[in-house]
């Protein structure tokens, strides 16, 4: 349709150019031959002012005609070969459209078995995938019967606690305190410490000891992660008050902060961005971090110069509220 209206919109402006161009044709063959018998006078009477100014007159208009005749001409050249080249692109618009069309009348019988085969193509593919899905799913489950692998489910509010106080180092700082504690109450002889029965006791009281001093937080993370009464506590949920514990929780932030031999005050120690992410990640995530993440710890902890302990802080909170962390796999 565009092919066709310029085609018709140089035609017309052709056609309304051609009266045109006959009229200053004979304008100017008018004005050359009155210059013609006005330059023959001049010749016979050269002193007559008159008729020279005439002569003058005549040429000086039929040069503004044939100028304006010149000009003409080429405009009307310029939409002969628009024309052409629009006619042009028609007639290849057209046949392109014939081709088309002769393919659609070809091809038009064979499309209800062509859309059949997509359809048992289609079905077969999903077929498989669910298949290939299934098998994905029969293998984790053989696996983590032979436990090969775990399944993907959220640590448990008690598992949380627990892995939450491990991570952070309070764990440690608390066993120390209380083997301190245990050593000075009840100091083992040399005796003692070469017997394998009392050192073995000594340890169930030091685990004891330990139990006892950190289960009061159990109850914290109960109302937090916890479920309703006689509900599972295999989905995963999240709330707002989840969030606000990490973000703003004083627990949270004191556990964080440098304190003994706590995760914080072991990384503070450390120099090298690649040795403190490597800490880091193993502490947190029981494993090494990537080429990318220890570039990413490098890059904040360069971001954060002036306030280092800060940096290490955020670091280690990022990891302990990451989908990573919560979830046992």
């Amino acid at each position: 349709d565009s092919a066709r209206a310029a085609r018709d919109a140089a035609a017309k402006q052709l056609t309304e150019t051609q009266p045109q161009l006959a009229a200053q044709q004979a304008a100017t063959k008018t004005l050359a031959e009155a210059l013609a018998q006005a330059n023959a006078a001049a010749e016979k009477l050269p002193d007559d002012k008159a008729l020279a100014d005439a002569a003058a007159d005549v040429r000086q208009r039929h040069e503004q005609e044939q100028t304006k005749l010149d000009a003409t001409k080429n405009e009307i050249a310029r939409l002969e070969a628009e024309a052409k080249s629009t006619a042009e692109k028609l007639a290849a618009a057209e046949a392109a459209i014939a081709t088309l069309t002769a393919r659609i009348a070809e091809l038009e019988p064979s499309l209800p078995k062509l859309e059949t085969d997509a359809n048992v193509a289609r079905e077969r593919a999903d077929s498989a995938l669910a298949a290939l899905d299934q098998a994905d799913l029969d293998i984790v489950r053989r696996w983590a019967d032979e436990t090969y692998v775990a399944g993907l489910k959220p640590l448990s509010p008690e598992q949380m606690t627990m892995a939450v106080l491990q991570a952070t180092g309070y764990t440690n700082n608390v066993r120390s305190a209380a083997e301190a504690e245990l050593n000075k109450k009840s100091p083992l002889s040399e005796a003692d410490q070469a017997d394998a029965a009392k050192l073995a006791e000594r340890a169930k009281q030091l685990e004891d000891e330990l139990y006892g001093k950190l289960k009061g937080n159990v109850g914290l993370f109960v109302n937090l992660f916890g479920v309703g009464p006689g509900q599972p506590q295999t989905e995963f949920f999240a709330t707002v008050d989840q969030s606000l514990f990490f973000a703003n929780g004083s627990q949270i932030l004191s556990w964080l902060n440098p304190s003994g031999n706590n995760l914080t005050a072991r990384l503070t120690k450390l120099e090298d961005p690649a040795a403190l992410a490597d800490e880091l990640y193993l502490s947190v995530l029981t494993r090494r971090p990537t080429e990318a993440e220890v570039t990413e710890t490098r890059d904040y902890l360069a971001s954060r110069a002036d306030d280092r302990t800060g940096a290490v802080r955020e670091l280690a909170w990022s990891l302990i509220t990451s989908a990573e962390f919560r979830f046992n796999h």
